[in-house]
């Protein structure tokens, strides 16, 4: 890599780190200045309710055979892991999830679980962008802030597994093209792993189609349906286990409307602020409303070149199409950001609006709720934060678009 390749590179991640720490700056005065009241419009408003996306899986839904039928709306995988810390808890705390959070021995798991994967993903950012500098010394500052950003910061309030499925999603998107055969297999384990622990990270296997590539995407679904299923025979009571798993899926995921408009970044959340704006609250959407946002990260995908344009639309169609995409799913975006920062063009006034789109959607917002709206919501009030990252991501959809329709044209043109 020669030295203007270097510096083409650097410039972009100078700028993104620059102005992340610019916002956190921003975030951290106003949350002074007004003693923390806007605190709680970024992260979940109930501050009773703090890492109980890992303490009440572990009462309700761990051990193996806790609840008949089939309880979770986890894959059985995920729950092996919560009934692994089910069992090294003592009796008492196991069906108490409030006595957890006070509790030293079930903190210190949770400790243990935060900082395993911090460091995993701060190794994992630097291998995306590693041969860029000699030292580093960018690289580190870049994974810092990734992993001190928003949606980062919101899924350790929440304790939230998505952390897993991450890591194994990275490794995935980082290895199934190496030259390596068996880097090329771990890959392809990896993203079964991840959609064993969230589902939607499954979608990432659009990736493997091309022409000749039929093989390994029969392997590919060959392990998925290993780590996906087997676990449901082992303590569950297998077939029946999975039909209630599905039901559980579809039955929670439509209940996830009711919550409110806030902390939720899915596409059918983003249609009912339209209407709460327009004066419109209660409003109830047809199920062929997930055929919009289908279609266009269709699109998306179709019409990019670009690895990073790419696997940005495969992350916003795990965002989009759940009615529960809570504002830790932002984090799948890491990847497509990093795939982005280590492309070696020369940077152009373009990248600097994709970088004010990336800093936007990961930052922290210190604003208030919506007047007028949020006092409608029951539990999940909206804030203009949360505003400001549906408009930013509509945004760099748009612009993704545009970039792609205009280097078309120029390819046709180029051609005759």
């Amino acid at each position: 890599m020669n030295n203007q390749i270097r510096m083409e590179l650097k410039k972009r991640k100078v700028l993104f780190a620059t102005l992340m720490i610019i916002g956190y700056a921003v975030y951290w005065i106003s949350v002074a200045v007004n003693n923390s009241n806007n605190l709680v419009y970024y992260f979940v408003h109930d501050t009773h309710n703090t890492f109980m996306d890992l303490f009440n899986p572990i009462t309700k839904e761990a051990a193996l055979t806790y609840i008949e039928p089939y309880y979770s709306n986890y894959p059985a995988l995920g729950n092996l892991f919560f009934a692994i810390i089910r069992n090294m808890l003592p009796e008492n705390l196991r069906s108490d999830a409030a006595e957890m959070q006070g509790n030293m021995l079930s903190l210190i798991y949770l400790i243990i679980f935060l900082i395993g994967c911090v460091l995993i993903i701060e190794k994992l950012i630097k291998s995306y962008l590693r041969g860029t500098e000699e030292k580093g010394w960018v690289n580190s500052c870049v994974a810092y802030v990734i992993l001190m950003s928003g949606p980062f910061l919101f899924c350790y309030e929440r304790g939230n597994n998505l952390l897993w499925a991450l890591i194994f999603l990275m490794i995935f998107v980082l290895y199934y093209e190496n030259e390596s055969p068996v880097l090329r297999e771990i890959a392809l384990i990896c993203l079964a792993i991840s959609a064993a622990l969230k589902i939607y990270p499954a979608v990432f296997g659009i990736l493997l189609f091309k022409k000749g590539n039929m093989k390994v995407v029969l392997r590919g679904i060959l392990y998925g349906a290993l780590v996906m299923f087997v676990p449901f025979w082992t303590g569950y009571d297998g077939l029946e286990s999975v039909i209630h798993f599905i039901q559980n899926i579809i039955s929670r995921n439509g209940g996830s409307i009711t919550l409110g408009l806030g902390y939720n970044f899915s596409f059918s959340t983003l249609v009912r602020i339209g209407f709460a704006f327009a004066g419109e609250y209660d409003v109830v959407l047809p199920a062929a409303i997930v055929l919009f946002p289908a279609l266009l990260t269709a699109i998306l995908f179709i019409t990019s070149k670009e690895l990073w344009k790419k696997v940005f639309a495969v992350c916003l169609f795990i965002v989009w199409i759940p009615n529960a995409s809570y504002t830790y799913v932002i984090c799948y975006f890491i990847i497509p950001l990093l795939l982005y920062l280590r492309e070696c063009d020369e940077m152009k006034r373009k990248d600097i609006i994709y970088i004010i789109g990336f800093v936007l959607m990961f930052s922290l917002y210190s604003l208030p709720r919506v007047a007028g709206i949020s006092e409608l919501d029951t539990n999940y009030e909206l804030s203009w934060g949360m505003v400001v990252i549906h408009i930013d991501i509509i945004a760099m959809i748009l612009f993704i678009l545009i970039d792609n329709i205009r280097r078309i044209a120029e390819d046709k043109k180029h051609a005759v």
